[in-house]
C-alpha cells in the first residue's frame, strides 16, 4: 500500500492517470462517477491558547490555493463583518497545524485535524462553513479485497469521528 497526501489539484491529475485507487477528501479529486460516499462536514475554528480572535484585521492560517475550502472560510468571516488577512499558508496539514499552535493566526480545520495544543475559540466568530468530503474509488477495483477493507475502515472512521453524519456515508 502506498499513501499519497497532497493538494486536490495534484491528486486529481494522478487520479486522471489512473494512479490512485482510493481517495478520501475533496470530492473533486476523482471523477464524479467514482465517488461512492459524500457528505458535508463542518470546519471548526482553532487557534493557540491566548490568541486574540478580536484582532482587526484577523490574521489567518490557511491552505494554499487552489484549496476549495478557502473561499467559504473567507466568505463566512466577511459576511460577519470581520476584516481578515492571510498571514501564513501551506499545502501541508502538519505545517498548518504547527502555525496555528504557534499562535501565528486563526485556522479552520476538520475536527480530526485540530492540533492537540490548540483551542476552539469563543468570541466574535461566525460558524465555520460546511465543506464536502468524499470517498472515491477508481473504476474496475471492486474485486480488490484490500481496497474494499480499506474503504470500509475509512467509511467507519469518517462516520465515527465527524459531526453531521449523513446516511450516504454510512
Amino acid at each position: 500500500m502506498e499513501v499519497t497526501v497532497g493538494p486536490a489539484a495534484t491528486l486529481r491529475r494522478m487520479a486522471d492517470k489512473g494512479l490512485l485507487d482510493l481517495v478520501f477528501g475533496d470530492p473533486t479529486v476523482m471523477p464524479e462517477s467514482t465517488v461512492r460516499r459524500q457528505r458535508q462536514v463542518p470546519l471548526l475554528w482553532t487557534c493557540a491558547p491566548g490568541f486574540d480572535v478580536g484582532a482587526d484585521p484577523l490574521p489567518l492560517v490557511m491552505f494554499s490555493p487552489p484549496c476549495r475550502w478557502r473561499q467559504p472560510v473567507l466568505d463566512a468571516l466577511s459576511r460577519h463583518g470581520l476584516r481578515w488577512h492571510i498571514v501564513f499558508q501551506s499545502t501541508s496539514l502538519p505545517v498548518i497545524q504547527s502555525a496555528i499552535s504557534a499562535g501565528v493566526g486563526l485556522g479552520s480545520l476538520l475536527v480530526d485535524n485540530l492540533p492537540p495544543t490548540a483551542v476552539r475559540p469563543s468570541g466574535p466568530l461566525p460558524p465555520a462553513p460546511l465543506v464536502d468530503i468524499a470517498i472515491a474509488r477508481r473504476a474496475g477495483t471492486d474485486t480488490d479485497g484490500a481496497l474494499t477493507t480499506l474503504e470500509r475502515l475509512l467509511r467507519r472512521a469518517a462516520c465515527n469521528s465527524l459531526p453531521h453524519e449523513e446516511p450516504s456515508m454510512a
